[in-house]
This record gives C-alpha cells, structure tokens and sequence, in this order.
C-alpha cells in the first residue's frame, strides 16, 4: 500500500517499469553495461525486471529507485539497488551492485577494472562498500577476503591461500597501477577479525606467514595449535613450536587454558610450571600469601605454647 502511494506522488516510475528495464531483460537491446559478477558479463543471462532494482541492470532513463529519483541517461548509466522493503534503505550507484550481497562474489574478467568491482549495500544500515576480485565477500555492506576454509587452527588453507598467477594477478595488481605490491600475489583469507595469509617471500621487515585459522578465537597462527597433552614434534625436521591462544609453546611444554580475572588466557606449562609471566606472577602472589598465612599460624601457635609454658612454671614455683 505504501509502494503505491509512493508510486502515485512520484514524478516517475518505479525503475523496474520502465523503457530502458524492460528491453534489457527481453533481450530485445542490449545491456547498457556488462555485470562482472554474472557469467560473461551477463551476456546471455536470463535476467527479470527485479534485476533492475537488485542492480544487476544499468538504467539510462531517470526513474525511482524505490523512493529516490535517480538520474540515468544514455551518457550517466546509473544502477539501483531496493531490497524491496520500502522501510528499510537504498541506493544508486554508476556501477553495477553485488549479485551475492551475503557471500562471496566471482569475477568475470573482461579486461577492465570496472568489471572487477562490485558495490555491497546492506539496506539496514545504509552501509557500503566496494568488494573487488581481491575482497570478494560481502557482509552487511563490507567487502572481505574470502572465508578460511579450515578453521580449527590444524589445516594451512592451502588451497583459498594459493598464490595468484595469469590474468587473476593482472586483475589484482591493475586495480592499484600505482602502488606494485609483490605481496598480492599471495592472497588472504577471513579467519574471524583476523586475516591468515600464507608469503613464502616473507621477511623480517614483512608480513608473517599464517596459514592457521583458529576460528574460535579469530586468530591465525604461524605453527598448527597444540595437541591435547604433551607437544612431541615426530621428529626434528618436524615444526618445534605450536600455537597456544596466541602465542606459541615449544617442544616438551603443555598448552593450557586458565581463567584470569575472569578472561580466558592460553599458558604453556612444563613440570606445572607456566610460561606466562602474568600467571607465574600470581602463581608467586598466592605462594606468597599462603606463605605469609602459614608463618602467621605458626606464629600465633608459638605463643599459645609459650604461654602454657610459662603458666606451668608458675605452677611449679607455687607448689614449692
């Protein structure tokens, strides 16, 4: 009810209504501008007068993008994108919106950067952002690297983290022409907040390489995280460190994970002795206060049996 007397006060149709829509989706012209997230291009594709509110469809007539007047012509495509809920937000673009504004994005590459972008829009928020072959995913209106798929701090994500070759890299590196990074050959992958990446050319001036997802934490690692018990490499040639948390326990230690004013900490112990200095240093705190108890205890027994000593002396000196 809403849409339709939003319809009747606007000055022009809704975009999915209009002349520049429907010939697009009849195939009868074609598209004004390719989609780099649909198969080539979307040439071919089998498109409905919904993909010209989901833009997917690039309008050169000025019509309304659900309750905004957006201002298309033959020399200025624009693209809208309605979720369709008239309470929530949206958005006109020059470029074309996301297919998969939840998830991850593929790329057709037809030799323009344009075509290797897309916009994310989360219609609750209004927030936005562009997603790229390089930071495909979306997730309310934020781009992101793609998802790690191993995520229990024990598989590298070898394949999501292989170094990127051929026309992908070209892509890559054409979307900064100005600033050539070596480093984006070797992509990343979401592990949470954190990112896990994987650079054999890794230097001390450079970035780490962490392969390891440890999703429930959203932390990525250098070395697999421990096992249960004992850490024993099979052998010498075998990795001498494992991830703890956070940090990293050696051969012959053991990852635990205690609670430390009521916030989660990984300690690496050997013979009951841990390897983390804010522990150690309660740990020598109730030595400490349990010494001093102790010595006080003691103490008050010294003079309690002093006292009975003294009282049967005095016992004694009387009788005699």
């Amino acid at each position: 009810m809403l849409a339709l007397l939003l319809g009747l006060v606007s000055a022009y149709p809704q975009c999915n209504n209009v002349t520049s829509c429907f010939l697009q989706v009849n195939g009868t012209r074609p598209l004004t501008k390719l989609i780099g997230t649909l198969p080539n291009g979307g040439v071919g594709h089998t498109f409905t007068t919904a993909d010209c509110m989901l833009g997917l469809i690039g309008i050169d007539e000025v019509c309304e993008c659900q309750n905004t007047t957006m201002w298309g012509s033959s020399w200025n495509v624009k693209f809208c994108y309605s979720s369709g809920d008239w309470a929530k937000k949206q958005s006109t673009e020059s470029g074309s919106f996301c297919k998969n504004q939840n998830g991850l994005n593929t790329f057709s590459l037809l030799n323009s950067t344009f075509y290797t972008r897309c916009k994310c829009f989360d219609p609750v928020s209004g927030s936005s952002e562009w997603a790229n072959i390089e930071e495909p995913v979306c997730n309310e209106g934020k781009s992101n690297y793609k998802p790690c798929t191993s995520t229990d701090g024990t598989g590298d994500n070898a394949a999501v983290l292989a170094k990127i070759t051929g026309a992908n890299l070209k892509a890559i590196m054409d979307l900064n022409p100005y600033w050539w990074d070596s480093s984006k050959a070797f992509p990343k992958c979401a592990c949470g907040s954190d990112e896990c990446r994987s650079s054999p050319d890794a230097t001390m001036y450079g970035p780490e390489e962490k392969p390891y997802c440890q999703a429930d934490i959203g932390h990525c690692s250098r070395f697999k995280i421990c096992p249960k018990g004992v850490f024993e490499p099979k052998d010498t040639f075998a990795d001498q460190e494992c991830a703890c948390g956070f940090n990293y326990c050696y051969a012959g230690t053991k990852c635990e994970s205690k609670v430390i004013d009521g916030i989660k900490e990984f300690v690496c112990t050997l013979d009951g002795g841990s390897s983390n200095l804010g522990l150690q240093v309660k740990q020598m705190i109730g030595s400490a206060t349990m010494s001093f108890v102790f010595c006080i205890v003691a103490f008050v027994c010294l003079l309690i049996i002093m006292l009975f000593s003294i009282l049967a002396c005095c016992k004694v000196n009387k009788k005699k």
